[in-house]
């Protein structure tokens, strides 16, 4: 019988004796526990149609060429609208009424709608697209994080580097007023559903420059053509959508006004989901089955995985063992996954056993059946993870006891600590290896990967788009995403041939080869593919989870009905 490490065997006795008290209708404190008093499917939200939510963490900006963060994408997806949209998970036209492809797969050519306006009425134009899409390869923009997507258009590569300066080199072209012309280096098979993606969302040059660093930062500081208008921004609380009256699809657009709450901890916007303040909500782990038991409980996955990721570069004692791949391979057998996403989530998530989700989809099949890749167990390989190890010491020259501390980064919300916290205690109990846990506000660590100043972060990454490409091409030396410092010639030389390659099994091989890159030198320890457990008041209809390409719950045609 495999041994359960103790801190998760605590975590399973916990979670045990709840589920327990909840079934003897025993709650020790109102204030941490949910209620049944009030039933949210009652609630009167009067004649407004008003959708309440609640997310874990102060956005850091609604600029869309800025950030990288979900929180964020949920407030810039219902303020602005791409040349495509996702719509029950299909991808559809949005401010392109249609478009056209050359032969070559090389020019894409959208027709934009005559009637798509932003907020202030005027229209939405293929300038407006030039200009965002040359916004994010600006060498001198905001963030330059997805940067590396414009590297497939001409001359976008180029002009980010400084390599040229005169933007109307970049292959981006208005046409005339409504017509947009895009140049690709190479044919990208997945190229149309990125337009659905913030990175390539529209912008109002002479806005964004009025405010300048400030743009996006406030509801008084930006200008979107989505079907919502970002009306009020009260920091660390609330967000405040209403409907865009003026948008051109205002018809498909059910809900008058949206509310976004920040609230950091589950327990807390569980009680709020109760007290019927929200209508729909994640429910933490040790309360699954009791909403499960009464039929509340729903289900999905999005492609999200979370993982250890180490920092290439980092500055501290620990650089020497972080930089060595047999180091991080120890680390990866030495975790119980299956123990683990067992005792921390008890919500259909699964072990992590690859870097590339399984569920990606390339040539019309999974990834899972095309690559067949998959690095660890779902329980611990003790075995390995001390063979690894001793490889490690040889390389460095180091014995065990000379190992240091090393600096475990991740968010300060409960679910977050309770993770790390079962992360530390397998790896100081299977290999002696001690971490220390750092916890910061979300905004804060994602500033911190982007500065460096990190050992180990605890982080995840929802796909941008439904093909492997989407994970693979962010650890590329060039990618803004690519917050570990990896660097490795080989692996970018794949990337590279992949995003050139027209043939589906050709292309499929290469991105299999790098994928054995990363299991051999990559700078990621997967740990679990997550799955999320949530409830809605029966009023609430039309929510879109588990898509692949959209936001992790799309609320955007949802529906308040009575």
């Amino acid at each position: 019988m495999k041994k359960i490490p103790k801190f998760l065997l605590l975590v399973v006795m916990l979670v045990a004796a709840c589920m327990l008290l909840m079934a003897c209708g025993v709650f020790p404190d109102a204030e941490d526990q949910p209620s049944d008093t009030q039933d949210p499917a009652t609630q009167d939200q009067g004649e407004e149609k008003v959708l309440r939510f609640s997310i874990v963490s102060e956005p850091g900006t609604m600029d869309p060429h800025d950030g990288s963060s979900t929180t964020e994408s949920y407030g810039r997806a219902g303020i602005y609208e791409g040349l495509a949209v996702w719509k029950n998970g299909e991808l559809c036209p949005g401010v392109a009424e249609s478009w056209d492809i050359s032969d070559d797969g090389l020019v894409y050519t959208f027709h934009l709608r005559n009637n798509a306006t932003w907020w202030d009425g005027q229209p939405v134009t293929a300038q407006n697209f030039v200009d965002g899409y040359t916004r994010l390869i600006d060498p001198n923009g905001p963030n330059g994080d997805y940067a590396f997507y414009g590297y497939m258009v001409v001359n976008g590569e180029a002009y980010h580097t400084g390599a040229i300066t005169d933007e109307s080199q970049v292959g981006v072209k208005a046409l005339d007023e409504y017509t947009f012309e895009v140049t690709l280096n190479k044919p990208v098979p997945y190229f149309l559903s990125l337009q659905a993606a913030g990175f390539f969302y529209p912008i109002r040059q002479d806005v964004a420059d009025e405010y300048g660093r400030e743009y996006g930062t406030g509801a008084d500081k930006v200008m979107g053509n989505g079907p919502f208008i970002l009306d009020s921004w009260a920091h660390e609380s609330e967000m405040i959508l209403v409907k865009n009256e003026n948008y051109w699809d205002a018809g498909s657009i059910n809900l008058d006004r949206v509310e976004i709450y920040i609230v950091a901890d589950a327990n807390t916007a569980l009680n709020m989901f109760e007290a019927g303040e929200l209508d729909y909500v994640f429910i933490p782990s040790e309360y699954v089955s009791k909403y499960e038991a009464e039929g509340k409980a729903l289900y999905f996955e999005n492609g999200v995985e979370w993982w250890m990721e180490f920092n290439m570069d980092s500055q501290s004692a620990a650089a020497p063992f972080l930089a060595n791949a047999n180091f991080r391979k120890a680390i990866g057998y030495a975790l119980d996954r299956q123990s683990y996403v067992d005792a921390v989530y008890n919500n259909g998530s699964t072990p992590a056993l690859c870097y590339t989700p399984g569920m990606m989809n390339i040539n019309g099949k999974l990834w899972s059946d095309v690559c067949g890749v998959e690095w660890y167990e779902p329980a611990a390989n003790l075995e390995k993870a001390e063979e690894y190890l001793q490889k490690a010491l040889a390389e460095l020259g180091m014995t065990k006891d000379q190992i240091p501390a090393i600096g475990f980064l991740t968010d300060d919300t409960a679910e977050r600590k309770l993770s790390a916290e079962a992360i530390q205690d397998m790896l100081y109990n299977n290999l002696g290896i001690n971490l220390e846990i750092t916890l910061v506000q979300s905004k804060n660590r994602y500033e911190m990967m982007k500065d460096g100043d990190f050992d180990i972060v605890w982080a995840g990454y929802s796909p941008d788009y439904n093909d492997p490409n989407s994970w693979l091409e962010r650890l590329q030396s060039t990618s803004g995403l690519n917050d570990t410092r990896f660097a490795d010639p080989e692996f970018d030389s794949l990337i590279a041939a992949a995003a050139k390659e027209t043939d589906g099994a050709a292309r499929a091989d290469l991105l299999v080869q790098a994928e054995k890159i990363m299991q051999d030198r990559g700078p990621l320890v997967p740990v679990y593919m997550k799955a999320s457990a949530w409830t809605k008041a029966d009023y609430l209809e039309g929510m879109v989870f588990g898509v692949i390409s959209d936001l992790e719950g799309n609320y955007i045609y949802a529906d308040i009905v009575k």
